[in-house]
């Protein structure tokens, strides 16, 4: 966002002036050894040269067919296009937060449910055993007693796993470290 900002200036849409300068420094050093025909023959040692140039633009922009002004408003489209990504993206985070958050509620509320149906199980495994006692209860009920309370403590292994990974769904949302302790409470809560 803050570099479609930047961007969004006339001098990037080509709307100031131009000022080039440049300049350069030919530097040669060379040994001459000549023989002319006349006979004579020149040595010369260390002979120096220098070409130094410089030049120095500048130009500026009269008119080019609205060019300028065509670009000026295609940065600044650009730019709002920018600010709209980052709020639809921002929207989608806090989206996503607030569905895990829901979704950690509601798993909760399931283990819960399955916790108060090991609590019956347990008592209903507990009559079986005082029916059994006094001989009012054969060994079928025990056993079927016993693998519905097992069931039902397997299913909150289940359910516990998915809070956990429920949890570490909305700590990577967070960008959160994923062994961080959280505990999420439903604060709110529908009387009928």
């Amino acid at each position: 966002m803050e570099i479609a900002a930047i961007s969004n200036y006339i001098g990037i849409a080509g709307g100031l002036p131009v000022v080039t300068a440049a300049a350069t420094d030919n530097y040669s050093y060379a040994a001459v050894h000549q023989k002319i025909n006349s006979g004579e023959v020149i040595n010369r040692n260390g002979a120096n040269a220098n070409n130094i140039n410089a030049n120095f633009n500048g130009s500026i922009l009269l008119f080019n067919g609205n060019r300028v002004h065509a670009a000026k408003k295609r940065l600044e489209a650009l730019q709002l296009q920018s600010n709209d990504q980052l709020n639809s993206q921002i929207q989608n985070v806090m989206a996503s937060v607030t569905n895990a958050y829901f979704d950690i509620i509601r798993q909760q509320s399931f283990m819960k449910t399955i916790d108060q149906a090991i609590v019956v199980a347990d008592k209903k495994l507990e009559i079986v055993k005082t029916q059994q006692s006094v001989g009012l209860a054969n060994n079928a009920d025990l056993f079927q007693s016993q693998v519905d309370l097992n069931n039902l403590l397997q299913s909150q292994q289940s359910q516990q796993l998915v809070v956990d990974q429920a949890k570490a769904e909305l700590l990577r949302l967070l960008t959160l470290k994923p062994d961080s302790l959280i505990i999420v409470q439903d604060t709110k809560r529908i009387r009928f």
